[in-house]
């Protein structure tokens, strides 16, 4: 069951230039980029603080954009990506908060809404990232026909943001994820995964692309077994953000023999075993 939860997981995993009706500006392009920096910036504070940050960037963001020409999509899109980080750091701190049900249905319904009343639009494949990525968390609140239901929509969305960006580096990483943990007769594959993870650090734009571009391909190299590609990959990520909390995790779990995706699919397992 948590299996069918975690083939879906998208942290936040939530990057690049996305075509819609039209092309966005390069003001909403920056806003975006500008959002995923911080994010990945934020891997260096302890959960606690970097809610109290995305509290702040949220705040900041809002009293912004009546000066500047940014479309009510791309103020969704922004809004999902902080509320996953903001979730994510809860998730760290206490994975039962009760506050994760409330904040991912919300903005969940939020997005439904949206889709609900932009029917006949083509969406921006940033938007259907970040709303596959609210999906995502929330399955774990759902029943086990709905999970279904909604997991195989987070797959179509990531699939429609490649159609719009064959590039889409965090679209790339979202199916990715998929067919790590979905079986093998539903065309699940550790193999299909690591070519989605290598196209994904190819294809990073920045920083905040590489960084989890490679944070997950260094674990598929790990399942793997492939010491060099591994430890290479380790070692680029040390380079782009040295003292972060999100790679100190890494080396912990691997050096039990436990990669990130065994993490996610039995924290209280894991973190049993390791003395958490």
């Amino acid at each position: 069951m948590k299996k069918i939860s975690l083939i879906f997981i998208f942290i936040s995993l939530v990057l690049l230039p996305v075509f819609s009706v039209q092309t966005l500006s390069d003001e909403e392009q920056k806003a975006i980029d500008d959002m995923m920096i911080f994010r990945l910036n934020t891997s260096t504070y302890t959960p606690e603080a970097t809610i109290k940050a995305v509290e702040a960037y949220m705040k900041s963001f809002a009293s912004e954009v009546g000066t500047k020409h940014i479309s009510e999509e791309v103020q969704l899109i922004i809004e999902n990506y902080l509320i996953i980080e903001k979730c994510s750091c809860l998730e760290e701190i206490n994975p039962d908060s009760s506050e994760l049900k409330t904040l991912l249905g919300t903005q969940n319904k939020k997005n439904e809404k949206w889709f609900a009343t932009h029917k006949s639009d083509i969406k921006n494949s940033w938007l259907y990232c970040s709303y596959s990525g609210l999906i995502s968390n929330n399955l774990k609140f759902l029943g086990v026909f709905a999970k279904m239901e909604q997991g195989l929509l987070v797959k179509e969305y990531l699939e429609k943001a490649l159609e719009q960006n064959p590039d889409m580096t965090f679209a790339q990483m979202g199916l990715a994820l998929w067919y790590f943990y979905a079986p093998a007769i539903s065309g699940g594959s550790v193999n299909t995964a690591l070519k989605f993870y290598e196209k994904a650090v190819s294809n990073a734009r920045n920083n905040a692309e590489l960084f989890m571009a490679e944070y997950y391909l260094s674990q598929c190299y790990f399942q793997k077994g492939k010491k060099d590609e591994y430890n290479k990959t380790m070692d680029s990520l040390r380079k782009l953000l040295p003292e972060n909390r999100k790679i100190a995790l890494l080396e912990r779990l691997n050096d039990a023999g436990y990669s990130i995706f065994d993490y996610q699919d039995n924290r209280a397992k894991v973190e049993k075993k390791l003395g958490f």
